[in-house]
């Protein structure tokens, strides 16, 4: 009998040919003609959404390392050149899926390092309102313009998200004074570049997490949040403080007007997931000293020379041996926990040894709420996770290390 003729094998041929199909390599649509300025794919070889194999043309390449500088470097010089074209082709229907921007997006700008005036400008608001009060973040309805200075372009979020907008405030105040300034606006308000969510797939060295689409001229934006910082005066939590001062007054009817309900809802919701996120790991902070100091005497005062507790930009050193409990929980208390955070004592010992002992929420995150690391004098290290550092093994395993 000839398999071919029978039911089971049509049934293999047909599989035959599905197998063939499914291999043969995915042809995306062109995004433009093959004789456009960038091709017919922009930044083909170094696509991952696509497998075409076409080099970049001049252009294309002089655009693609524009845009390195600017995401890598915030270097925006050469983009800013480049622009025009790339606004002549979208309008074109040319490289719309990563250049062009998606249409009706809440977008969000976060400006640091403003002068009062600069902001009171901005804002429509006199001066004096912005200078009284450096207690709390302020909400501003009624919309305005945000001008372009220096350069036309700026960077925008699509993502109100205060773990982001932290990020994005160790990168940009270096003096940490002056008014910060959140405004929430949309693509439709202004010209816009880029697709967030796609230009990752396309060879371009953005940060994902910062979902970052650009603008080019002044932007229309609907309402802001803004911040007056005073050296040692104002709450190291602007950022957040800023988020939510934003998100609460969204959170009200006219939400619905500019198509922000949603996005709303999710970034509330991820303000009080920040918020609680780290709450177990702060109440283990005061049993995680009395261990230290526990530890600290179980190795012999005659064997140490000093011992230093650190916090992200705090230091002290603790010339005697009883560790002021309530003065390091005050100084946590007063840094704002995140991801981030920690807090280590170092011991040095009379003979050049250090021991580090470490908290902080990736470690409690483990199931091992401590690591103690002994550091020789070569700098050899050697790390010991552990819930208890006062555990009678461990202190012999130290000392049999050190002494």
């Amino acid at each position: 009998m000839n398999i071919k003729n029978t039911y089971d094998g049509k049934l293999l041929n047909l599989y035959n040919e599905i197998l063939i199909e499914l291999k043969k390599p995915v042809v995306a649509k062109p995004e433009a003609a093959p004789n456009d300025v960038y091709g017919q794919y922009f930044n083909a070889n170094n696509r991952k959404d696509i497998k075409v194999n076409e080099p970049n043309t001049g252009p294309e390449q002089t655009l693609v390392n524009a845009l390195d500088m600017y995401f890598n470097n915030n270097i925006k010089g050469s983009l800013e050149k480049q622009l025009p074209t790339v606004d002549s082709l979208l309008k074109k229907g040319k490289y719309s899926k990563i250049l062009k921007a998606p249409q009706n997006m809440p977008v969000y700008r976060l400006m640091f390092n403003l002068t009062p005036e600069t902001a009171a400008s901005i804002l429509r608001l006199p001066v004096e309102s912005i200078k009284e009060d450096f207690s709390q973040a302020w909400y501003v309805s009624g919309g305005g313009t945000l001008p372009t200075t220096k350069t036309k372009i700026q960077g925008w979020t699509e993502e109100l998200n205060p773990k982001l907008l932290k990020n994005i405030s160790g990168f940009s105040t270096p003096s940490g004074t002056g008014v910060a300034l959140l405004v929430a606006s949309n693509t439709n308000n202004g010209k816009f570049f880029l697709n967030p969510e796609e230009t990752p797939k396309a060879g371009i060295r953005a940060m994902p997490e910062e979902k970052e689409t650009i603008s080019y001229g002044p932007v229309e934006f609907n309402e802001a949040a803004y911040f007056y910082i005073v050296p040692n005066k104002s709450p190291a939590l602007y950022p957040e403080m800023l988020a939510k001062t934003l998100v609460v007054a969204l959170n009200t009817k006219h939400v619905k007007q500019f198509g922000y309900e949603k996005q709303v809802q999710q970034s509330f919701a991820a303000i009080e997931r920040e918020k609680n996120k780290y709450a177990d790991w702060a109440k283990f902070i005061e049993p995680f000293f009395d261990q230290v100091q526990k530890f600290s005497q179980a190795l012999g005062p005659e064997n140490i020379k000093i011992i230093n507790y650190l916090i992200p930009e705090k230091s002290a050193n603790l010339t005697d041996f009883n560790i002021e409990k309530n003065k390091v929980i005050k100084s946590f208390q007063n840094y704002e926990v995140d991801e981030h955070s920690y807090i280590e004592f170092v011991i040095r010992t009379n003979n050049n040894y250090a021991i580090r002992i470490r908290t902080s929420p990736y470690t409690f995150s483990t199931g091992k709420k401590i690591i103690l690391k002994i550091i020789d004098p070569l700098y050899n290290q050697q790390s010991i996770p552990t819930n208890n550092i006062t555990d009678p093994k461990i202190i012999t395993n130290v000392k049999n290390e050190i002494l």
